[in-house]
């Protein structure tokens, strides 16, 4: 966006790896759900005296998920992408069990459908409705028997190749004149008297040497790595902040009568005391052609800051006596998040069967294979509080920017 806006301008891209998007982006990494807030029911909890369902944060995601559409079709439109084959169209689902949490979605989708970008939302709890719109959620669902159930379904949903489309944000940014150093490892940061940075980079390449970079301004874009980046910086907003570490894994199937069955992104309530990261879903994906579902994520505790790459040590490092107290403090007042995250730990597979079951009733465990999602660092604030995505002050996972109509999303070419 900067090379477009100031093409005269010198922008390097340090990356540690052999090629972009190898983390938290990687297309097997995450769900690809592009989190619109069609379906994903952390962004409407019940208000604190639990009369209303809050819509405000569901609101402000959407408009800015619809802005990242505008601005990827404008590069589409403009060939500054080559296709737009990194997003196809998959209806968002949100699936419920029992009375409470019918209740609950009922004044969701009555809220959220008088809004435009929600007005094309459905909702049901027909067993035939529901079983039309995925035939995973009643594939070994009894049609009567006491359980209620209940769905809302968007139908103009989305499924985005977070992977590939980070690979064709670089490969354009190179061919407007950006310089892409790879195998580069930012190791030091200083800010000199006149306001400019000295950045300090070792290069894994066969000399193995070290470069210094001076540059007016420094974007910490690095992920789980981000933190470390602001510490070596020495800006004093940073003391205090620290990060806490969440892995997690996907269950994944590539049968084709499987997945025919479901070409929807279908979301459920997270458990209880579990963080919203992990609420579960099962979702289609469409990966250079091959149609796949993922299910979980399973989240759990790892001391890494990058799952490719990286150790335990570069976690530790970024604990300092600004942090450590309220890191200490973090993790004695979630004690319930912790004992949830030992237990995601130890779970056995007989128990990852019986979660994938709650949504699909037929599920065979020969069909399943497990893959790692992308590392998470949470964080951490200087009170103590641990905080998720987008309520986090220095960043979120996604790629969420403003806010624009909703017509902006329906000039992006999606094909299957």
């Amino acid at each position: 966006m900067i090379k477009l806006l100031q093409p005269d301008w010198k922008v390097k891209l340090v990356e540690q790896h052999n090629r972009v998007g190898l983390e938290a982006s990687n297309e097997w990494h995450n769900a690809g759900t592009g989190h619109a807030a069609l379906c994903e029911p952390n962004y409407t909890p019940y208000s604190k005296d639990g009369k209303t369902v809050e819509i405000d944060k569901a609101v402000a995601t959407n408009n800015k998920f619809m802005t990242s559409l505008a601005f990827w079709s404008f590069l589409v439109e403009k060939s500054i992408l080559p296709d737009a084959t990194f997003i196809q169209p998959a209806p968002h689902i949100l699936f419920v069990h029992g009375e409470e949490k019918r209740e609950w979605l009922k004044r969701r989708v009555e809220k959220l459908s008088k809004l435009p970008a929600f007005a094309a939302t459905e909702y049901s709890e027909d067993y035939d409705t529901i079983q039309k719109w995925s035939g995973l959620l009643c594939n070994g669902r009894p049609r009567s028997g006491g359980e209620v159930i209940a769905a809302s379904r968007h139908p103009d949903g989305t499924e985005v190749n977070y992977g590939l489309l980070t690979r064709h944000l670089v490969q354009s940014f190179g061919e407007l004149g950006g310089d892409v150093q790879l195998l580069s490892t930012v190791t030091a940061l200083r800010q000199q008297a006149d306001k400019r940075w000295l950045v300090a980079v070792h290069k894994a390449d066969l000399t193995d040497s070290n470069q210094v970079v001076r540059a007016r301004f420094v974007f910490a874009g690095g992920g789980g790595g981000s933190l470390s980046l602001l510490q070596m910086a020495g800006i004093p907003e940073v003391q205090g902040y620290g990060g806490m570490p969440v892995s997690g894994k996907f269950l994944v199937c590539q049968k084709l009568d499987v997945v025919e069955q479901n070409l929807n992104k279908v979301y459920g309530p997270a458990a209880v005391s579990a963080p919203p990261m992990s609420v579960p879903h099962i979702d289609f994906r469409s990966l250079y052609g091959k149609d796949v579902i993922f299910f979980g994520p399973f989240a759990g505790f790892s001391p890494m800051l990058f799952k490719v790459s990286g150790t335990p040590l570069d976690w530790l490092a970024t604990i300092n006596w600004h942090n450590v107290l309220p890191m200490a403090k973090m993790a004695m007042s979630n004690l319930p998040l912790v004992k949830y995250l030992i237990k995601e730990i130890f779970a056995s597979k007989g128990a990852q069967l019986e979660a994938l079951r709650e949504f699909y009733p037929a599920a065979k465990p020969e069909d399943w294979t497990m893959v790692w999602a992308g590392q998470r660092i949470q964080i951490v604030n200087p009170k103590g509080e641990l905080q998720f995505g987008d309520d986090s002050p220095l960043g979120a996972a996604e790629c969420h920017w403003g806010s624009t109509p909703k017509e902006s999303c329906n000039s992006l070419p999606l094909g299957r």
